[in-house]
């Protein structure tokens, strides 16, 4: 018997402070605002979407319980595990705590910045969002769409 299949959809979008900075509105005598020199602090947004559940899913706590619980009985590593061990330095599993379907990185150099969204944080969020499906939704088939981005390359 077939199942009823889900589609999601996964994009990032960059959020800059000063991004549209380049233009500006002259005063009445041809002054105009300090532009900054570079875009700003920035906040980089990675999300996934569906038809079924809009932007994100919803979990409620008892949704991840039942997500923890698959996870430690079906999948208590990562399949991509290169990409666990340099990120978390293992391959095991957390417990789901945060929503992995809208991610916010706060990316860039410096204390306090993750660093640049790669290949690794993809390929991580993409298996959580495939064990909460299917710890959830196991009378449904799920296809994942992604664009050619640079960050989900292998590098």
């Amino acid at each position: 018997m077939e199942k009823p299949l889900l589609a999601f959809g996964h994009n990032e979008c960059i959020f800059r402070k000063f991004i549209l900075t380049g233009k500006a509105w002259k005063g009445a005598k041809g002054e105009l605002a300090i532009i900054p020199k570079d875009e700003g602090h920035g906040i980089m947004v990675s999300a996934v979407q569906s038809r079924e559940f809009g932007f994100g899913l919803e979990l409620t706590s008892s949704d991840q319980e039942i997500v923890n619980n698959f996870q430690q009985r079906q999948r208590p590593h990562y399949t991509e595990t290169d990409a666990a061990m340099k990120l978390n330095g293992k391959t095991e599993k957390e417990n789901i705590s945060k929503n992995p379907f809208i991610i916010y990185f706060d990316f860039g150099y410096g204390a306090g910045k993750d660093g640049y969204w790669t290949y690794n944080h993809m390929a991580l969020q993409f298996e959580d969002c495939i064990d909460i499906i299917q710890a959830l939704y196991p009378q449904f088939d799920s296809l994942w769409m992604f664009d050619h981005s640079c960050g989900h390359d292998r590098g």
